[in-house]
């Protein structure tokens, strides 16, 4: 249809067929043209590196106190091998929850290291940098590498800019104090973005543009529904690590409702009992909602009087945060009452429960993330999903059916739609009604059939001029 005359449609329907008509024309145009764009600016985007790397992988793998999985250890090839290449890497490594992605990151950035270059990693949170750089750098010391760390409270800020800057840190782990403008570096060719979904499109542009010719890898356990478009659409080539550690204990999921806690506090009585320990998590800290940080504090130190009970959350200075965690780690601390700050990355393989309350206000993704919290250790693992909303038709059931962050993913991206691949959205409580998210899989073929004729055709009648006019504002955006 014309799209002048879809539009029109769309404005002033005549009869219901030719508006549907209308709509899945309007959208199997706008994807084409964006296919289009991606096809163009892939081609003339691709960046070309001058870059060698030389490492003995069974001597760097010999140093770790454990044997990496078959996937891990493949998808650390896949990275390895094309970083090497002479175009630069743009990847995505996806992994559950709990399944090794971060030590594939810290071996790829140390070959970069061992080979003169620099390499970073960008994660989310102070909590999450603080562990990750306490982790690894002694590993990293091992090779006579120096490892950084930098977030806004970073005491010596200025030495460890300097060093960045002079080449002095071979690599650093931070947050968004990475992308400041008085950050620089001497030679960073490898970044590292962790936990993707919770960084906007901008930072993770920035990030890249701190490096030369930047091999850029992209890790998450539950892809957002934009990098599961881009993937789709083959703008990023993928490593997967499918498999578990050993030893991983398996969790079970449970819908509670909020007015009959009685078995929850029951079950988290024999569970402590026993010797483990319990998160709970919810939305806010200290609003009138009953589920806050501060009236549940009140409420569990009450009822479990004889534990050690503690509160988390984002207010609380980073060395409040860090010795919390550190005596949640010791099993100083019986009970966690957090905000999310505790989503990613906290190891703690004692605690085998984990309690979300006001559960439906988040995101699948998100609570796949807090359900990873659990199931760490050998302790038989539960997560509690408490709502006042127990429809059986719930968005929450689908974690009830499965464990696995890629069947979740995909239902995300059925509910939610993929986003606008050449845009900023991404994420918003009204993208299920905005119907050009939700276009069917005939849909998005056809788009495909025209996009490839008119690539075989060399683009003929397609106005490239108007995608050249666009490209240097938005030609990052595909990275990401």
């Amino acid at each position: 249809m014309d799209r002048e005359k879809a539009l029109t449609e769309v404005h002033f329907p005549s009869e219901i067929d030719s508006l549907l008509k209308a709509k899945s024309d309007i959208k199997i145009g706008d994807l084409l043209k964006e296919l289009i764009f991606l096809d163009h600016v892939g081609r003339i985007q691709r960046t070309r590196q001058d870059i060698h790397l030389s490492y003995d992988l069974d001597e760097i793998l010999s140093k770790l106190e454990f044997t990496l999985t078959r996937s891990q250890l493949r998808s650390l090839k896949e990275i390895l091998e094309d970083s090497s290449k002479e175009i630069s890497m743009n990847r995505l490594l996806i992994g559950d929850v709990g399944s090794g992605k971060t030590i594939v990151a810290m071996l790829s950035m140390l070959v970069f290291a061992e080979n003169s270059y620099q390499a970073a990693m960008m994660v989310p949170t102070e909590v999450l940098a603080i562990q990750q750089f306490e982790k690894y750098k002694d590993f990293m010391d091992s090779f006579g590498k120096r490892l950084a760390l930098l977030t806004g409270s970073t005491k010596n800020k200025e030495e460890v800019k300097a060093g960045l800057k002079d080449g002095t840190i071979d690599m650093v782990i931070g947050t968004h104090a990475l992308i400041e403008d008085d950050v620089s570096f001497k030679n960073l060719r490898f970044v590292v973005n962790d936990e993707q979904h919770r960084f906007g499109v901008r930072q993770r542009q920035e990030f890249a543009r701190k490096g030369i010719n930047t091999n850029y890898l992209t890790m998450t356990a539950t892809p957002i529904p934009r990098t599961l478009s881009l993937r789709i659409n083959k703008m990023l080539d993928l490593s997967l690590i499918n498999e578990q550690p050993k030893g991983r204990a398996e969790v079970f999921t449970r819908i509670i409702n909020e007015d009959h806690q009685e078995i929850l506090l029951e079950n988290l009585k024999d569970n402590l009992v026993e010797g483990r320990q319990v998160y709970v998590v919810t939305t806010n800290i200290d609003a009138d909602d009953t589920n806050s940080v501060e009236n549940l504090y009140k409420k569990y130190k009450k009822i479990f009087r004889t534990y050690r009970v503690e509160k988390l959350h984002g207010k609380l200075k980073s060395s409040e945060k860090e010795d919390i965690l550190n005596r949640f780690n010791k099993h100083e601390i019986d009970i966690l009452i957090s905000t999310t700050v505790i989503e990613v990355g906290i190891d703690v393989a004692n605690a085998n429960t984990i309690v979300i309350y006001n559960s439906n206000n988040f995101g699948l993704s998100q609570l796949h993330q807090l359900r990873g919290r659990v199931g760490r250790g050998k302790y038989e693992s539960f997560c509690y999903l408490v709502t006042k909303d127990t429809d059986p038709n719930s968005k929450l059931k689908i974690l009830l059916e499965t464990n696995d962050g890629f069947v979740i993913s995909q239902r995300d991206y059925e509910l939610r739609g993929g986003g606008k691949i050449l845009s900023l959205i991404q994420h918003g409580k009204n993208l299920s009604e905005i119907e050009y998210l939700n276009m069917t899989e005939e849909e998005t073929n056809r788009a495909f059939e025209i996009f490839d004729y008119l690539k075989e055709n060399s683009y003929k009648g397609v106005n490239l001029d108007f995608i050249r006019e666009y490209f240097d504002k938005d030609k990052d955006i595909i990275l990401n």
